[in-house]
């Protein structure tokens, strides 16, 4: 008889959500850090004007290299990096900084992020710049080197 009763049927779905509430709690989220990084621009002589890939050059003591060739810029026109960093995901944006009108060239940025430990990480790399965007595994171990294709 007590299979049939009410309080039997409560106490099962009290018992139901409990799992449910053990089996799906969230991760613990990890402290997200932000740091604007500014690219050092150099002219590109041989370029074609193509900005299709970025290189990841792992150096000593987990910094990182990014280098990106062929960014479209007008003379006076800066670029930032705008990295996230939480655990082991990274998120970097390219974003313009200043400009000043004047006449166009391709240039090579390069900017050394400072902020990495040697570990793998799950990339997410947004060029507003250009448009294009990637993401990959980098494992940052002194002397990787890894070039990633942009995507529109």
């Amino acid at each position: 008889m007590y299979f049939n009763s009410v309080e039997f049927y409560t106490i099962l779905l009290v018992i139901a959500f409990a799992l449910l509430g053990v089996i799906f709690v969230p991760k613990n989220k990890q402290p997200v850090s932000t740091k604007i990084v500014p690219m050092r621009l150099t002219p590109e002589s041989q370029s074609n004007g193509e900005s299709s890939h970025i290189t990841l050059t792992a150096l000593p003591g987990g910094s990182a290299l990014l280098a990106h060739p062929g960014l479209p810029l007008h003379m006076g026109e800066t670029v930032n990096l705008v990295v996230h960093k939480s655990g082991d995901t990274l998120k970097i944006i390219e974003r313009k900084g200043v400009s000043v009108p004047a006449a166009s060239l391709d240039s090579q940025g390069e900017a050394l992020l400072t902020m990495l430990q040697p570990r793998t990480y799950s990339l997410r790399f947004d060029s507003e710049v250009t448009g294009q965007w990637a993401t990959t595994q980098f494992c940052n171990v002194e002397g990787n080197v890894k070039t990633i294709p942009l995507s529109y």
